[in-house]
């Protein structure tokens, strides 16, 4: 099982037992959050707002490619982050 939150905090403090009780059980666990430290830092040097800040770290923690309908959002991303909306993704994939 996967479990993808926004941020860390997230996991502490609200799935902790949850997740105990899967792994417990039997379940195999991974779970996936944007680095908080990092989000906070992006939003205030590219003026990003902090919830779109979040999605930006994580890209670039992970080296993906942020798919994002926010055009605000993709024009503030850093360079080295690529940020593109479903249209473009998908028609690069056509």
């Amino acid at each position: 099982m996967c479990v993808i939150v926004t941020v860390d905090i997230t996991i502490q403090n609200l799935c902790r037992g949850r997740l105990e009780y899967f792994m417990d059980h039997g379940f195999d666990i991974t779970v996936v959050c944007a680095p908080t430290a990092m989000a906070a830092e992006i939003a205030a040097q590219y003026q990003i707002r902090s919830c779109d800040a979040v999605y930006v770290a994580l890209a670039q923690e992970r080296g993906a490619i942020l798919i994002t309908l926010d055009r605000q959002q993709r024009e503030r991303v850093p360079a080295f982050i690529v940020a593109r909306s479903p249209a473009e993704e998908l028609g690069r994939m056509a």
